[in-house]
């Protein structure tokens, strides 16, 4: 499910999909034998400083650069976007994050953090259906403090039946790195296929400090019809 979600990708021209050798392998599999992602070119970079360096030329060149993890030292260099499993490398203060679907009001005042909307839907995979959540957060000020958020799917009766922690944007850069004034869009897939019994019908996200694992705030979103 990663590789095809990775290939379909709405790469740009001349898109430089940056990884491990593991990874940038299943994405040319998926190149090959299904004809997916013309515009990706994959390069495999297993050591942190080469592939930083490649990142850097890449972006300096004009070249859309995509990521499958974070790299070392650039995440108050560049700034960045989810899209799909991977994230986009962008010249800072350039993202075009695009606009939520549904747009929020929440904010949390003590980190001058406001999330402005997000998108909800299923996903159809191999290995069972799955959620896609994309979350439009906006700093208003320098963040002090590297969040981290708790995702969890609950039932009617608002019990857990999955629960997930996750770094926004796939801990490429930190919470401290957003520059202010500048939408981060964020995007996390949540597998559906091991819950248990019970029909999943909202998704509690709980946004913490990674460090002391104090609460910051907590929103409450409805799940889709099921397709």
């Amino acid at each position: 499910d990663y590789a095809v979600a990775m290939a379909k990708v709405d790469f740009p021209p001349g898109s430089q999909v940056v990884g491990l050798r593991g990874q940038i392998t299943a994405l040319q599999y998926m190149q090959q034998a299904e004809g997916l992602a013309p515009n990706a070119t994959g390069v495999a970079r297993d050591d942190p400083t080469e592939r930083r360096r490649f990142v850097e030329e890449a972006v300096t060149a004009g070249l859309p650069v995509f990521l499958t993890q974070e790299v070392e030292g650039i995440g108050a260099q560049f700034s960045f976007s989810g899209d799909g499993p991977l994230v986009r490398v962008w010249p800072r203060g350039q993202a075009q994050p695009g606009t939520p679907s549904t747009p929020l009001a929440w904010r949390a005042p003590q980190e001058n953090l406001r999330l402005i909307g997000y998108d909800l839907f299923y996903l159809q995979q191999a290995g069972g259906p799955g959620l896609r959540l994309i979350l439009y957060w906006l700093p208003e000020a320098p963040q002090q403090r590297v969040l981290k958020l708790s995702l969890r799917v609950l039932d009617a009766a608002e019990a857990p039946l999955l629960v997930e922690d996750r770094f926004p944007l796939r801990q490429v850069a930190r919470t401290t790195d957003w520059l202010p004034g500048e939408v981060v869009r964020d995007v996390h897939d949540l597998s559906l296929a091991p819950l248990p019994k019970g029909e999943p019908r909202s998704l509690l996200v709980i946004a913490y400090d990674a460090a002391s694992v104090e609460e910051i705030g907590r929103i409450l979103l409805p799940l889709p019809s099921a397709p």
